[in-house]
Parts: C-alpha cells; structure tokens; sequence
C-alpha cells in the first residue's frame, strides 16, 4: 500500500474496525472511520492511527454523533451515502492492510472531512481529554483509566510464576 504514509488527521478511510469481543483483530465488515490521530511509530512499534466509528444513519441516538448528509460534504468525504460518525467509539488500529482497505486507485484516503465538522470533532476531543485529566486530577489518578472498549487482558502481562 503505497500511500499509507499519506493519511493525515481527518481524512476519512476505509477500515475494518475492531469489534468490541476482539478487540485488536480486524473486523469483519468494512466501515467509513475518520482519522482522528496518527503515530509514525517506532523501531518497537508499528505505524497505527486512532479511527472514529462510521455508520449508517439510522434512528438510534448513540452519543455524540457527527453526521454527513449534504451531498456536497458526502463529495468531498468520498462517500455515497448518509453516515454518523460515533465520537465515544474509536480504536487504534496499526496502518496496514488487514486494517485499513484501500480503493480502487490505490489511495488509502477516500476523502476529507469538511473543516466545520473537524473542528466540531477536535473541540469534542479536547473537551473529552481536560474531562478526563480533571477526573484523574480530582481522584488522585496519574494515568486516566482505558477505555471500556479495549481488551483489559491485551494491555496487560500474566506474570506466571511469581510468589507473594
């Protein structure tokens, strides 16, 4: 995949977002997600990017949602129909391709989010963020817990073999 190296925040991919019972295993179905963060990595570490849910516009109210719908917007976001964008439901998914699906041309963006919603999504994650930092603040907490979605037993190592 040649223009991987080319995401940028807010540009809107193609990606098999991890469900929440495997989570860090693609997911089957392929779903419109808007780039919210990007990691070069590391030698230790893979290049990842954090990705915002994507999904039909449906009746359910399932949090704070951005939703594309003009048919202008829907152009330059590279989408054929309505889409949320659930702003709580995100992952960091490694930038390769059991993730990440390109298109036909070989790019790995299908487009850009319009700069209005990017900054409504920035401001909605920023304000998340000094939430979170005032909690862990207020309860005597360094780091802030992870969120619910992400697999608890991924993070963490079995030590085997330790006495108390």
């Amino acid at each position: 995949m040649r223009s991987h190296k080319r995401v940028k925040v807010g540009d809107i991919v193609s990606c098999r977002f991890p469900q929440e019972e495997a989570a860090g295993k693609p997911g089957l179905k392929q779903r419109p997600c808007i780039v919210v963060g990007v990691s070069r990595g590391s030698i230790y570490r893979p290049p990842s990017i954090e990705v915002v849910f994507g999904t039909g516009v449906d009746k359910k109210k399932r949090g704070q949602q951005v939703r594309l719908h003009k048919e202008a917007d829907l152009d330059l976001a590279g989408l054929i129909k309505p889409t949320n964008f659930i702003l709580q439901k995100r992952a960091r998914v490694p930038l390769n391709s059991k993730f990440i699906i390109s298109n036909a041309e070989g790019d790995t963006a299908l487009g850009h989010l319009p700069q209005h919603m990017m900054d409504y999504v920035t401001g909605y994650l920023n304000a998340e963020n000094t939430n979170v930092r005032d909690h862990a603040r207020r309860y005597g907490r360094r780091q802030p817990e992870a969120p619910t979605w992400t697999n608890p037993s991924a993070s963490t190592q079995n030590k085997e073999g330790t006495h108390a």
